[in-house]
């Protein structure tokens, strides 16, 4: 069951990428389609699927980021990230406008 719902994940996050627009070959920050806060993934509340549509963060990432804030409370600002084990600064540059707390 857990492989069919990992699958499930990968094909469907496959998918997302391709889906969304280009410009040069790059691909388009995710932050170009939120239009408030709102949009954003919330690092203190998103399960690790939503986590890992943020540019860099795979299901470790994702699941990196939920046992730090399980163990250590919420987020209060983007460079609290770096504490999590495999959230380097290019990471957090790459997703901090598409993130909130």
């Amino acid at each position: 069951m857990t492989c069919v719902f990992v699958a499930c994940l990968f094909l469907l996050s496959g998918s997302l990428f391709f889906i969304l627009p280009h410009s040069d070959g790059q691909p388009v920050s995710v932050s170009a389609y939120f239009e408030n806060e709102q949009d954003r993934v919330n690092v203190n509340k998103a399960p690790a699927a939503e986590l890992m549509c943020l540019e860099g963060i795979g299901e470790k990432r994702a699941q990196a980021i939920i046992s730090y804030r399980e163990a250590n409370g919420p987020f209060s600002c983007a460079e609290d990230l770096e504490n999590v084990t495999g959230i380097s600064d290019g990471i957090l540059e790459k997703i901090r406008d598409d993130i909130t707390f």
